[in-house]
């Protein structure tokens, strides 16, 4: 099944029953995230008779997927050469058996109740984003402001007919009936097939009470370099999809417009999103306010213009060589 690898382990004696939801769970050197993962699936106010988990490893060299067993619940992992989260999630999908299809990452961590909310969400619905919240971090710093700031707004994201992948529930016919994630992408396949779905007429809710946590990025490092990687991968798609880059609009090199744009549009904030930093238990101060600022406005613009241009480089180059291995595999 695409060239998967696949294990299957179980402590649950005789055959199980078809269970209500397939949880989805992608994987790549993710040891401890995976074991504090499935500690919190065992803890989950619905029966574990009611739902598998299936495992995703994307090429993982940690071992981190090698036995993983649960004592209370249906365990399988598939594993593949490293590709792309999204076809790493197709991979399980693929196995899964359940109705219900229940996205989360390995770094995050679900609330008690997560899947009885988010059946409840589905009940007269058939796509429903759950809230994605940041664990307090162990040092708060301007990064970690950032990072609460910038992404995982399943809140926003639901307004506009979108969601993450991080907290999402699917009926299984609709993930189906738009043909699942592209493969070839690691940056925005999630917001592609809520829409498909919703354009395609299922009903899209942001269900408020199924709730997983995930850490926030502590340092430049992990910040910028997620800034990086979903702009690389956005100019490379554009590259493949014959698009032209947002590298090649000059507005976009002229950020402070751009941007104070964006965010007063979408963010209803010109600064750090004191909004949504509350959500998280947290608050900007004015000093935070200042420091982010040329983050918000140059450094992240400029960071961003430079990788998609380098994604869609790569990208190009990419589709230059194809040809030539075609027929290299053809001659030979």
């Amino acid at each position: 099944m695409f060239g998967s690898k696949e294990t299957t382990s179980s402590s649950l004696a005789g055959p199980s029953p078809v269970p209500l939801v397939s949880v989805i769970v992608p994987v790549r050197n993710e040891g401890p995230n995976l074991a504090a993962l499935l500690r919190a699936l065992e803890r989950q106010t619905l029966a574990p008779s009611h739902f598998e988990v299936v495992v995703a490893d994307d090429g993982s060299t940690d071992g981190s997927t090698e036995g993983v067993l649960s004592e209370r619940l249906s365990v399988r992992v598939t594993r593949a050469p490293a590709k792309t989260v999204y076809a790493a999630r197709n991979r399980a999908v693929q196995l899964a058996r359940g109705p219900v299809l229940a996205f989360t990452d390995g770094d995050c961590l679900p609330e008690r109740e997560w899947l009885e909310q988010g059946l409840a969400a589905l009940e007269n619905n058939e796509v429903a984003g759950g809230l994605i919240l940041y664990s307090p971090p162990e040092r708060r710093t301007i990064w970690s402001l950032l990072d609460v700031d910038a992404y995982a707004d399943q809140r926003r994201a639901v307004q506009r007919n979108v969601a993450v992948t991080g907290n999402l529930f699917i009926r299984r016919a609709n993930f189906d009936e738009v043909g699942g994630f592209d493969p070839d992408t690691n940056a925005n396949s999630d917001y592609d097939l809520v829409r498909a779905c919703v354009d395609s007429g299922a009903r899209l809710v942001l269900a408020e009470a199924a709730i997983v946590y995930h850490p926030t990025r502590q340092r430049a490092r992990e910040f910028l370099g997620k800034v990086w990687l979903l702009e690389w991968w956005t100019g490379r798609d554009a590259a493949r999809l014959g698009r032209r880059p947002t590298a090649f609009r000059l507005r976009y090199w002229i950020p402070l417009l751009p941007t104070f744009a964006y965010r007063w549009r979408f963010r209803n904030s010109l600064g750090l999103d004191q909004k949504r930093l509350a959500e998280n238990g947290l608050e900007a101060t004015w000093l935070d306010q200042a420091l982010a600022a040329p983050v918000l406005y140059v450094v992240v613009p400029y960071l961003s213009l430079i990788a998609n241009l380098a994604g869609w480089r790569a990208g190009r180059r990419a589709q230059s060589e194809q040809p030539a291995q075609v027929e290299a595999t053809s001659t030979s």
